[in-house]
């Protein structure tokens, strides 16, 4: 595999159409603003833990459910809620099959007219595979189990000290059950197949182009490292005047840190979009390579 030759095909495919991109934007947005939230409440747990707080989390807890009830913001707070899951758990397992469609439609197609809105209606087709699929692989999310091992640390310290090793080890062991599902979701979409067997395709397909699947699996994580190092930068600003704000908590100074903010949630947004569909596209091309490939394998061993 000429594995510069596929970076290359993919950042031109990502650049050269930016209506996929567009299409990745909105649960990108609501992505990385659910993620900056989480590590700022991840951080504020701790400084209340270790009393570097005037405020502690039971108290933090009061003040906003005193905001929304003395401002009449019940059915706002639980719109907004609602808004956000959707955005969070539904509207992304749609977009992951119309973003494969249109990726796939860009390298198999390139010369035939490329309309987006029958790519987001057949993307609904394979949003209950998807849901199914995510279902059945959340448990492996190295983010989900980051977030547990420092609930665990922040709650039960003492015990975390004995269990730290297994947590480490389920790490790694997720790892590599997510280097086997790699191609599963181009499975469900290019060819069809229920979630089992995609998972099986995939399964076999990586064990049969291991050290391909390795290399690709490493090159995204040194994209996706530069890419979180790059959004920590942009929203490490906002979170800290965030916090200081908050000190110095005054009405105005909330509302201009709280805009700030979002636009530089919307930047990080932008680029974490067009990441997405870059990532999309060379595990996409890597996926058509290597399938070829297998297939031809299967037809030589058959024969």
């Amino acid at each position: 595999m000429n594995y510069g030759q596929i970076i290359k095909d993919s950042w031109h495919i990502t650049v050269e159409n930016p209506r996929i991109k567009w299409l990745v934007l909105i649960p990108s947005f609501f992505g990385v603003l659910i993620f900056t939230i989480e590590i700022a409440w991840q951080l504020y747990l701790y400084m209340d833990k270790y009393e570097l707080m005037d405020i502690t989390a039971g108290e933090g807890y009061g003040m906003l459910l005193r905001y929304v009830a003395d401002n009449s913001l019940w059915a706002v707070s639980i719109l907004a809620v609602l808004l956000i899951a959707v955005f969070m758990f539904i509207v992304p397992l749609w977009v992951q099959g119309t973003l494969i469609l249109c990726v796939r439609h860009k390298l198999v197609s390139p010369d035939t007219k490329f309309l987006l809105r029958p790519k987001m209606l057949k993307g609904l087709e394979y949003f209950f595979p998807f849901f199914k699929f995510e279902a059945a692989t959340s448990i492996f999310s190295l983010l989900s189990i980051l977030f547990f091992a420092l609930s665990l640390h922040r709650y039960f310290e003492s015990l975390f000290s004995f269990v730290w090793p297994v947590i480490v080890a389920y790490a790694f062991v997720a790892m590599i059950i997510n280097l086997f599902l790699s191609f599963a979701p181009f499975y469900i979409v290019t060819q069809n197949l229920s979630t089992s067997e995609a998972i099986k395709k995939s399964a076999a397909l990586v064990f049969t182009h291991l050290g391909e699947t390795i290399t690709i699996m490493l090159l995204m994580f040194l994209v996706n490292f530069r890419m979180v190092l790059n959004v920590v930068v942009v929203l490490g600003v906002p979170i800290a005047m965030l916090a200081a704000f908050t000190i110095f908590a005054t009405h105005t100074a909330i509302i201009l840190s709280l805009i700030f903010g979002l636009v530089l949630v919307s930047l990080a947004a932008y680029l974490t979009a067009i990441m997405a569909v870059f990532m999309t596209t060379v595990w996409a091309l890597s996926f058509e390579i290597l399938k070829a490939e297998h297939d031809q394998i299967i037809a030589i061993d058959e024969e």
